[in-house]
């Protein structure tokens, strides 16, 4: 099924799907078929996965990136024809036993590099840091996100508005 961002492009594969030879009539302009996949389409319905819960983006202050099911599952497709999905431990909470939850927490998951300092702790002071990493895949728009979220959106979409059962 052909899925496009914006309706110039969906009406320009629609015309060269529908012309010469070769040509489908049955997603001809006007037909049942071409109405529903136009329908489905992202830039006509507002439909979003979010990147992560929102609630759970406020308490890390941490923005939300939505994307439509069908374009993640385009993107996703695609990029795994031509390179590996990335998978990793990309962000992480950092937790020093000498301050609180909420100042820890507050400060959101963030990304880990090489080199990173993940706390300050005087010198002399016995403590203890506990680390909890969040294993994600990479978007193919660069945003890291839980997989388990993102695939169960894809699919309730997919399996509650494009082939409802």
């Amino acid at each position: 099924m052909p899925i496009y961002d914006n309706a110039s492009k969906f009406a320009g594969a629609m015309m060269r799907l529908t012309r010469g030879t070769g040509a489908i009539d049955a997603v001809a302009d006007g037909t049942e078929l071409r109405q529903r996949i136009e329908s489905l389409q992202p830039f006509v319905d507002g439909v979003a996965v979010p990147s992560m819960k929102p609630l759970l983006a406020q308490i890390l202050n941490a923005g939300v990136v939505n994307a439509h099911p069908l374009s993640l599952l385009r993107d996703y497709s695609n990029e795994d024809k031509h390179r590996a999905i990335r998978v990793g431990a990309a962000t992480g909470i950092f937790q020093v036993l000498n301050s609180t939850w909420r100042e820890s927490v507050g400060k959101g998951m963030r990304h880990l590099e090489v080199g990173d300092v993940v706390a300050h702790v005087p010198v002399g002071t016995l403590t203890a840091l506990e680390v909890s990493a969040a294993l994600q895949v990479q978007r193919p728009d660069g945003t890291w996100v839980a997989y388990g979220p993102e695939l169960d959106g894809i699919t309730a979409h997919v399996c509650d508005v494009v082939i409802p059962t």
